[in-house]
């Protein structure tokens, strides 16, 4: 959200020169979940749990879901499965029931998307906005079939 009070922009630039800042726009969008955080990302990495933990509040959502590619499966289990499950404790221990799986069904699903109870965004993909390639971040009035998309998939552990 932004820091003056007014409205969440519904596009937000992905710029090389603005590598704070390009963080921050993922941030604020997590911050500013309600309800729920459902997140798809083909090439979710454990790393990006850590903004999830620091942005989380539990008086704002309940869930978090995370849906990864499924060319990730098995590099996913050997060193993501420990810190996803430290990370589902402690998700757990605030109030916020935290899952992730991997995609399942026809490998047709190459956006990104962040969806909140009533939102949604269409994402670039993590690795663009880390190094902060030309790109942006914008609202879409069409939310994707992600209740579809989760019961294709296997859970992580």
């Amino acid at each position: 959200m932004p820091d003056d009070g007014g409205p969440d922009p519904v596009v937000r630039v992905i710029d090389p020169d603005r590598p704070y800042s390009n963080v921050r726009h993922l941030r604020e969008l997590l911050r500013g979940c309600r309800g729920h955080i459902w997140w798809t990302e083909p090439h979710f990495a454990p790393k990006l749990l850590e903004s999830l933990a620091d942005e989380a509040d539990a008086e704002s959502i309940s869930e978090i879901r995370v849906l990864t590619g499924p060319e990730k499966r098995e590099d996913l289990r050997k060193r993501g499965k420990d810190e996803f499950k430290r990370f589902q404790k402690e998700m757990q221990e605030l109030g916020i029931t935290a899952e992730w799986r991997i995609m399942g069904g026809k490998s047709d699903k190459h956006d990104r998307f962040l969806l909140d109870k009533s939102r949604s965004w269409n994402m670039p993909p993590i690795n663009t906005l880390l190094k902060g390639d030309y790109s942006e971040i914008h609202e879409t009035p069409k939310r994707p079939p992600f209740d579809e998309w989760w019961a294709e998939g296997t859970d992580l552990i």
